[in-house]
């Protein structure tokens, strides 16, 4: 009884060993790519900390491009509402996805341009009325992206929109991100 055991066993072992297929080499890149994704989600760390505007960026990874959408809003009261830009980026380092890149980008956004204020002898106003515009533009932007093994992601850039609506001229398009490949 015991030999039958230790025989099936050792079948169930072999069979498993030698079921492994060796023919398929599979490089770095490759395994780099299965364990970190396609995907980067984002937050700009600059623009909270400078402006009070909330920005979350979704970037899907080509093979040395991305293309991505970005959407912030604002938390504080500097007169601008939501921003929303599509961009494509091309990477130019050594790892995929990662180093040097250039952007182009798109944008709208929707800003507050004028307020009208009554005061009061009592010392209190109230607002008579109020001009908000949405804005659209195409812009650049260059930066470099920085990817470590774990996926988490790190990026600086900074560029330009020319807008085509409204009375602003540019919008600006800076960051300090951070954030994570999945």
């Amino acid at each position: 009884m015991k030999i039958t055991l230790l025989s099936f066993l050792f079948t169930l072992i072999s069979l498993n060993v030698s079921a492994q297929n060796g023919d398929k080499k599979l490089d770095s890149a490759s395994i780099e790519r299965k364990i970190l994704g396609r995907n980067e989600l984002k937050t700009n760390l600059w623009m909270l900390a400078s402006l009070n505007v909330v920005e979350l960026n979704y970037e899907r990874l080509l093979s040395n491009s991305g293309v991505g959408v970005s959407a912030s809003i604002d938390v504080g009261n500097i007169g601008f509402n939501f921003s929303i830009i599509s961009y494509y980026r091309l990477y130019f380092g050594k790892n995929e996805a990662a180093g040097f890149f250039i952007e182009g980008n798109a944008v709208f956004y929707n800003a507050e341009k004028s307020r009208s204020w009554r005061y009061l002898e009592d010392g209190t106003y109230f607002e008579l009325s109020r001009l908000i515009e949405n804005q659209y533009g195409l812009g650049a932007a260059v930066g470099g992206k920085f990817l470590n093994r774990k996926g988490f992601v790190g990026e600086i850039f900074g560029g330009a929109a020319r807008v085509f609506g409204g009375n602003d001229d540019y919008f600006p398009r800076l960051g300090i991100t951070l954030g994570k490949r999945f």
